[in-house]
């Protein structure tokens, strides 16, 4: 079982969400993340390694087996659904519920936030 993730506040403009994706399995799972001042990921749920961006690797960085790809930054859906602009662990939480596992909200009104 996964731990919980060590981050328990961060700012509404940092936040994203994206997909978990394996090489060798194709996509694992949603993720609620913010991507570090080297350039990786922070999930925002557990503590799981600091995977690349798919759109931001090197050549070298291609070789590993997992990255984040349809990277998308949530800050206007957040602002739209008048989360504050810190966001808690029990905002993270409830994001990671609402937005991300059902994804549903997400992409049925992505084209507002492009």
């Amino acid at each position: 079982m996964l731990k919980k993730s060590k981050v328990t506040r961060v700012k509404r403009t940092q936040v994203y969400a994206g997909e978990v994706y394996s090489k060798e399995f194709g996509f694992i799972r949603g993720m609620l993340f913010i991507i570090n001042d080297k350039g990786r990921v922070v999930d925002l749920i557990y503590d799981s390694p600091n995977y690349t961006l798919y759109e931001l690797q090197t050549k070298e960085e291609r070789l590993e087996p997992i990255c984040i790809k349809h990277a998308i930054n949530l800050e206007e859906a957040l602002k739209y659904l008048n989360y504050p602009i810190f966001l808690e662990s029990k905002d993270i939480n409830k994001i990671y519920k609402e937005l991300v596992i059902s994804n549903k909200w997400l992409k049925n009104n992505l084209h507002l936030f492009d």
